[in-house]
């Protein structure tokens, strides 16, 4: 058995590297989208055939939290966090501090995206919220090169003009991911973006803090838009190829994901299991925020995931950071990340 991380299961299974679960799961009377959540179980499948099934549920990497200490200080209802860009746009604005000129407490810093031990590709974390999509379901075509993608990137720009002063002053919050979780915890930062891991790391490091968790803020000027997240990435279990004993390891394999060990392994670290059935547990009742944490679930959107997906995160990243200090403009960004996008789609699927 293998444990891999969903955002290359594409590019394993292109190549041969792992082995397809579908006859197992056919013998086994499983049907995935009834013990799933339906954002996870689809990120383990490649042009419909399933490869891997989800460990846990970090396919929610996207989850707004806010500090309610701070709202209530400025007049916000602590129990009220912004639903819409607007609303977010009013309530950081309402919670910067600025002292002689700079400023001493931050509302939001927008493009941050937390991903594990490193900042991720904000335009991904926003592209869902602002009604758009990545990726055609084959994993082959580009679809954020779009007027959802450019509101996207122009919108994430102003916003660090308006709220931030400018790039350069949070452009160290972006690179350290400990440097912005502490400005939360201190009361220097009011607003955040982070996914459900960051529960336990907030606990931990942070236990007194009055904090909430809800949906990302989608934007009010779109009328199709809606509170969604994407998800493109997890851990997952599959087998490789060439392993022995098959049958005994999908046994595990299925106990893991599906079955009452997925339960205890998530259980006993507070984290969400994909499994919904197992996050009514007793197990994680005496979390404050776990049900305001577990109704963000189901708005996650398993996004079609490209065998150089880790590939395209880093150009993503790139040209957004470029954009933001000011070294290109929205349109070009959004024009340079479409078109090395293609280039890398191209390149592999040439190679098969």
């Amino acid at each position: 058995m293998i444990q891999i991380q969903e955002s290359r299961v594409p590019q394993f299974a292109a190549r041969g590297g792992i082995i397809p679960l579908d006859a197992f799961i056919g013998k086994a009377g499983l049907n995935l989208a009834d013990i799933f959540y339906a954002g996870e179980w689809p990120k383990g499948s490649w042009l419909g055939v399933q490869y891997t099934l989800p460990l846990d549920n970090t396919g929610a990497w996207y989850l707004f939290w806010w500090n309610k200490d701070t709202f209530e200080e400025v007049g916000l209802d602590p129990d009220t966090p912004p639903t819409t860009w607007t609303e977010l746009e009013e309530m950081a604005l309402k919670t910067t501090v600025r002292e002689g000129g700079e400023i001493t407490r931050h509302g939001m810093f927008v493009p941050e995206m937390i991903k594990g031990a490193r900042t991720d590709a904000s335009f991904k974390g926003w592209q869902f919220p602002a009604g758009g999509h990545m990726f055609t379901e084959d994993a082959k075509s580009v679809l954020f090169d779009d007027a959802i993608g450019q509101r996207n990137v122009s919108w994430q720009l102003d916003m660090v003009q308006k709220l931030n002063d400018g790039w350069d002053n949070i452009q160290g919050y972006m690179d350290a991911v400990g440097a912005s979780r502490t400005a939360f915890y201190n009361g220097l930062l009011t607003m955040r973006v982070e996914g459900v891991w960051f529960l336990g790391v907030m606990r931990r490091d942070a236990p007194d803090i009055n904090a909430g968790v809800t949906h990302m803020p989608y934007d009010d000027t779109n009328p199709n838009a809606r509170p969604r997240s994407i998800s493109d990435d997890g851990w997952s279990y599959g087998m490789p190829k060439g392993a022995q004993n098959l049958e005994e390891g999908w046994e595990w394999l299925r106990y893991l994901t599906a079955g009452e060990g997925n339960l205890a392994f998530m259980g006993n670290l507070k984290r969400p299991s994909s499994v919904p059935k197992y996050n009514d547990d007793p197990l994680y009742q005496s979390e404050p925020l776990w049900n305001d944490l577990k109704s963000v679930l189901p708005l996650v959107e398993a996004s079609p995931i490209t065998p150089v997906n880790p590939d395209i995160d880093q150009v993503l990243k790139d040209e957004m950071e470029l954009m933001m200090a000011g070294k290109q403009s929205p349109e070009e960004t959004l024009a340079s990340m479409a078109g090395q996008t293609r280039e890398l789609l191209d390149e592999f699927f040439a190679s098969l």
